[in-house]
């Protein structure tokens, strides 16, 4: 009975977690993979700022963007695309819109091809997520 009553307990425990609109647990990330995505990050950086309250022109800062709500940072003019889109910017989303921003987010101002190497993507998200 008690295999059967822990079993119970787990199932509970996930369906309320779900149910509470908890994330998923936070992805980790290796320290090369982290290096490797501040190289990379460059190309990013000709358009987007990574300190808190700077901007650019041409894109927001990327401070603080792992796990924000998109279209929330200050300084900067978003399209409505972007702001209606209710996005969260966790790793499957930014996964998908450095992939092809104008594939994930159509009507959106980011004037980028995309990244097609997933590898490069990756290490620029895991990069993304310590600028906190």
């Amino acid at each position: 009975m008690p295999r059967q009553f822990s079993l119970l307990v787990f199932i509970i425990g996930v369906f309320l977690t779900a149910c509470s609109g908890d994330r998923a647990p936070a992805i980790t990330y290796s320290q090369d993979q982290i290096n490797r995505g501040a190289q990379a990050f460059v190309t990013c950086g000709v358009c987007h700022a990574k300190e808190p309250n700077a901007s650019t022109p041409a894109g927001p800062t990327l401070w603080r963007i792992y796990g924000a709500k998109a279209g929330q940072k200050e300084n900067y003019t978003y399209s409505a695309a972007l702001l209606e889109a209710d996005l969260i910017w966790d790793a499957p989303t930014l996964d998908a819109y450095l992939e092809n921003p104008n594939t994930a987010l159509p009507g959106g101002k980011m004037l980028f091809p995309g990244i097609s190497n997933n590898e490069t993507r990756t290490d620029i998200i895991a990069y993304l997520s310590t600028l906190r």
